[in-house]
């Protein structure tokens, strides 16, 4: 029999196509209401209990985007989920390109979020 996946063991990963600063991004973020804190490398979205970070790699053109990185241990699905699709959400009314997953333990997609915005 295979092992039992938890309800609650899931991450996101992927890319947000933002070609400003992290700070700029930040506002963006929390005029939209999602909690944001800015760190030296990274953005933290929805503390204090999230681990969900869009970590900057240093370059502001959109061909660097920022990484997108969530672990969703311990935290329901369905509370991952709604941090994905009000994530997306925001980022669809600013017309900023992303292409992220939210995927379960074995690494099975569990939805798929990507912008129509070219990036």
């Amino acid at each position: 029999m295979g092992a039992q996946v938890s309800e609650s063991d899931s991450f996101v990963q992927g890319n947000v196509f933002y070609g400003s600063t992290k700070e700029d991004l930040a506002q963006i973020l929390s005029a939209a209401g999602i909690p944001v804190v800015v760190g030296p490398w990274k953005l933290t979205l929805f503390e204090p209990i999230a681990r969900f970070h869009l970590r900057y790699v240093g370059n502001i053109a959109p061909e660097s985007p920022f990484t997108v990185d969530a672990s969703g241990y311990g935290i329901p699905l369905g509370t991952v989920e709604d941090w994905c699709t009000r994530l997306a959400s925001c980022l669809d009314k600013q017309a900023i390109a992303y292409d992220y997953g939210h995927f379960d333990a074995q690494q099975d997609v569990i939805r798929e979020y990507t912008s129509q915005n070219s990036h």
